[in-house]
C-alpha cells in the first residue's frame, strides 16, 4: 500500500501540543487502518490526551464493512487497547 502524507507526517511530532493533537484528529479520522493504528501509537509516545470521542469514532467507522476495511482488526484491536475496554 502507497504511504500517505498524512501517514508520513506522523513520523515527526509537532513542537506545538496543540498542531499535535489537531494532527491525531485527523489521522484517526482517516479511512485506512494502518494511518488510525500508527496514530495510536504516537498518542502514547507524544502523550496526547483528550481524543476519546475521534477514538470511538474510529472503532464504529470500522466496523462497517470490517473485513475489507480494517482487514485482521488491527484498528479496532488498537482502539480498544488504548481506551483499555
Amino acid at each position: 500500500m502507497k504511504t500517505t502524507a498524512l501517514e508520513r507526517s506522523l513520523d515527526q511530532r509537532p513542537s506545538d501540543p496543540a498542531e499535535a493533537q489537531e494532527l491525531l484528529k485527523k489521522a484517526l479520522a482517516n479511512r485506512y487502518a494502518t494511518v488510525v493504528v500508527k496514530a495510536i501509537r504516537r498518542l502514547g509516545e507524544w502523550e496526547v490526551t483528550g481524543l476519546t470521542s475521534q477514538l470511538l469514532a474510529a472503532y464504529d467507522r470500522f466496523l462497517v464493512d470490517a473485513v475489507k476495511r480494517d482487514p485482521g482488526c488491527r484498528a479496532k484491536t488498537a482502539v480498544l487497547r488504548v481506551l483499555r475496554v
